[in-house]
């Protein structure tokens, strides 16, 4: 009887592989040769998964940004049936803080591609793909918020949704390069949720 070949998990190791390269090496040290002889496989098999090298770092960054999201999906369900909208926001930025070894390998690896994606359209493309959906979603979250009287007055849920994502992007750009710990940039992310949302009365037993 032939061999199962699971081709989804061999990409998975070869995109793995070339994690493993970038964060240790940064992403200019990609080439299939060297993810090749980091997976411990050919580099006709990198080849025959992904067929260019450009194909390689799309499939790679997709995966990471699935990651990423899957995270945050995992703390949203994590806080509850009827999450308050300040909470499901402070879930999804905190799955992109480096607050453990595993999101601070995800975290470097994403300022590796969105740094090169400055200078790559089809990169560029899945970035702002990956990320277009956070300000609307928050957007829309606060505008709950104000709905059912947990947010302050006189703000502004376009502006803010958009300040939420830029200062998570800074907050966790800053844990990574050793400027805060990344403790400090979750109670900056804190201070400006505070802003926002009221405090949300505690429930009676």
């Amino acid at each position: 009887m032939p061999k199962q070949v699971d081709h989804a998990q061999r990409r998975q190791e070869i995109v793995d592989a070339l994690w493993r390269v970038t964060a240790r090496d940064g992403l200019a040290a990609v080439s299939f040769r060297e993810v090749a002889a980091e997976a411990g496989v050919s580099v006709r098999r990198v080849q025959y998964y992904f067929g260019t090298k450009a194909q390689l770092l799309l499939a790679s960054l997709q995966l990471l940004g699935e990651r990423i999201v899957g995270r945050g999906m995992v703390g949203i369900r994590a806080a509850g049936p009827d999450p308050a909208p300040m909470a499901v926001i402070r879930a999804a930025v905190e799955g992109a803080q480096p607050l453990d070894a595993e999101r601070r390998r995800d975290v470097l690896l994403f300022f590796c591609f969105y740094i090169a994606s400055l200078t790559d359209a089809a990169l560029a493309a899945e970035v702002v793909e990956r990320q277009k959906w956070m300000v609307p979603m928050f957007a829309d979250l606060i505008r709950q918020a104000v709905e059912r009287g947990e947010a302050w007055d006189g703000i502004d849920p376009d502006y803010e949704a958009a300040v939420l994502l830029a200062a998570n992007t800074g907050l966790a750009l800053s844990a990574l390069a050793g400027l805060s710990t990344p403790e400090e940039s979750m109670a900056a992310m804190d201070y400006q949720l505070a802003r926002i949302f009221r405090p949300r009365p505690k429930r009676r037993r």
